[in-house]
């Protein structure tokens, strides 16, 4: 083994330019790999966020009554959150048809605005409801008969933040709510058709306090939804509760983040296999040149199984330094493009940071075929007589 490495290591120092475009090469490919994954990544979580980012991945609603009382609902969300110790977010929500209008005009007056008006717990809503960052105007709501209205319905009415709006339901229930915040969610629908509340505001304005709300989930991994709605739906084993996933709720947009997952997958796969076949044939091709050199060294008395060693080793060295050495490129090239702006636009922030030591480890695969095919061109040279290969090449 000593003596095999000291050969692979004189033939990369003895034919130094080659041994450099060769590197060189190689770092340059593992470079555009290392890129290429990082930009893929950060696609596939931004389409991950764009598809399921704001939705409910799974919801737990009441089948029959809505009558439960707020120790029963509180010990339900303590049994969803032992039995998914890594959610996302978790919030009780509860919906209510009404229409809206102006104080002393009359529901009427406004038109026929019909509302959803939703109540939630935003302090633990995360990303399933981000108001926060979708305020144009004025704040979220606190307790009190605050309400937040999207940018639509606000400009149809006119309305600003601090003037007084009027719900009536279908029971004849009039309340009247202050407009604290005009959101913009960028879907046009529910910036014209809902408003959101406190939730426990929501029950005593109209007198919901036993009505049961659905309690929305949000896990870490979406695409996961399917299989942990039946393990929760196990886990709760209650008849009275349904379980449902956004892969059954939202079958047509699952399906789409699935199929754009899978092709990025493909995709990821495809340039992976290009850059290892690429580097490969290269070192293959180089070990096949130094045929004569083989021969000569088996005409010495070398073994076989020692010729071959000597250019796995070889090509293993050379693959080492293009994985190393691209993986570092690579990832300071990212590290300067994140820090800088490019031609004005800002630094593609989106991306997850790169896990070098995950990277380097689906990497190892690159020096290990290098090795065993330069190995295996090696011997099929030296299975040649040394003569004719010296003379033929």
């Amino acid at each position: 083994m000593r003596l095999a490495s000291y050969f692979a290591m004189r033939f990369i120092r003895r034919s130094r330019v080659q041994s450099l475009l060769i590197a060189v090469g190689l770092i340059m490919g593992v470079a555009v790999l290392v890129i290429t994954t990082w930009l893929v990544e950060g696609m596939r979580a931004a389409m991950d966020d764009t598809y399921a980012g704001n939705i409910p991945h799974i919801v737990v609603r009441q089948l029959g009554g809505t009558n439960r009382s707020p120790e029963d609902i509180a010990a339900l969300e303590e049994t969803i959150g032992k039995a998914l110790p890594g959610l996302g977010a978790m919030t009780p929500t509860l919906d209510q048809q009404v229409v809206l209008g102006l104080p002393g005009s009359g529901t009427a007056a406004a038109g026929d605005n019909h509302l959803t008006i939703r109540g939630l717990e935003l302090a633990r809503a995360g990303k399933l409801y981000p108001l926060g960052g979708a305020m144009i105007s004025g704040r979220t709501f606190k307790e009190g008969r605050e309400i937040v209205l999207g940018t639509v319905l606000a400009e149809r009415l006119s309305l600003e933040v601090g003037d007084a709006v009027v719900l009536d339901d279908e029971l004849g229930k009039v309340t009247t709510f202050t407009v604290v915040g005009i959101f913009d969610l960028k879907l046009e629908e529910e910036n014209a058709s809902m408003g959101f509340v406190d939730l426990s505001v929501l029950q005593s304005a109209f007198g919901l306090t036993g009505a049961a709300p659905q309690i929305e989930l949000q896990l870490e991994d979406a695409f996961k939804a399917g299989e942990v709605s039946l393990q929760l739906a196990s886990a709760l084993d209650r008849p009275s509760l349904e379980v449902r996933s956004w892969e059954t709720t939202n079958e047509q947009l699952f399906e789409a983040a699935a199929l754009q997952r899978a092709a990025i997958r493909l995709l990821m796969i495809a340039v992976t296999l290009i850059i290892v076949v690429g580097t490969v044939l290269i070192l293959s091709l180089s070990v096949r040149q130094r045929a004569t050199q083989l021969a000569v060294f088996k005409s010495l008395g070398l073994r076989n199984s020692q010729a071959g060693m000597v250019f796995a080793l070889y090509a293993f060295y050379l693959s080492l330094i293009g994985v190393f050495g691209g993986v570092a490129a690579g990832s300071g090239l990212i590290r300067l493009y994140k820090t800088q702006s490019v031609l004005g636009i800002s630094a593609y922030q989106q991306a997850p940071e790169l896990n070098l030591v995950s990277l380097i480890l689906s990497l190892a695969v690159l020096p290990l075929a290098s090795a065993v095919a330069a190995r295996g061109v090696a011997q099929w040279v030296v299975r040649k007589d040394p003569a004719e290969v010296i003379r033929h090449g």
